[in-house]
């Protein structure tokens, strides 16, 4: 009986550490540039933002907040201070009116909010990758939370995403 070939990588030498396993642009050895400091007035506004938020949704009686998202294999689910990323719904790149108002902010784990990265919900649920997300968005808890948003939108008179017919929805996807 012969012995299965090793399936040989596709990666060249990495130019950083001279490794073979990954590539140059994922080298941990890479040179990186600094990240932009923060100015104070920003850091003031961002931890008034945060504090607002936590005053408005304490924790459950043992300390934990649920990950809104749940996309991540890896999810926590359950989130504790220690581990929480209040996480923009509406990108704050995108609608900066909304960057520093804690009704966009939701409570999420690091796995969850690395994939959403910058994307809205819309477009992660016509996305189709993520199913678990269109239950979500068809809750009533999500469809009393978008009529905040619109409110708040009137407000500050820019355009949200139009929320997504969740009878539509259902019919493509299933």
């Amino acid at each position: 009986m012969s012995k299965p070939k090793a399936k040989k990588n596709n990666y060249k030498k990495c130019k950083y550490c001279g490794g073979r396993n990954h590539s140059s642009l994922m080298c941990f050895r890479k040179a990186r540039k600094p990240l932009r400091q923060e100015s104070i007035s920003h850091k003031i506004k961002r931890t008034a933002t945060a504090k607002a938020w936590f005053v408005l949704n304490p924790p459950d009686k043992d300390g934990y907040w649920e990950c809104y998202l749940h996309i991540s294999p890896r999810c926590l689910s359950r989130v504790n201070i220690e581990n929480i990323q209040l996480e923009h719904v509406y990108p704050k790149g995108k609608y900066k009116e909304l960057r520093y108002r804690h009704e966009n902010l939701k409570p999420s784990c690091s796995f969850c909010n690395d994939l959403k990265r910058s994307n809205t919900i819309n477009a992660l649920v016509k996305s189709g990758m993520f199913p678990m997300l269109e239950k979500m968005v068809c809750s009533q808890e999500w469809k009393k939370w978008e009529v905040q948003m619109a409110q708040l939108a009137s407000e500050y008179q820019i355009r949200l995403e139009s929320p997504l017919e969740c009878q539509q929805l259902m019919s493509v996807h299933h």
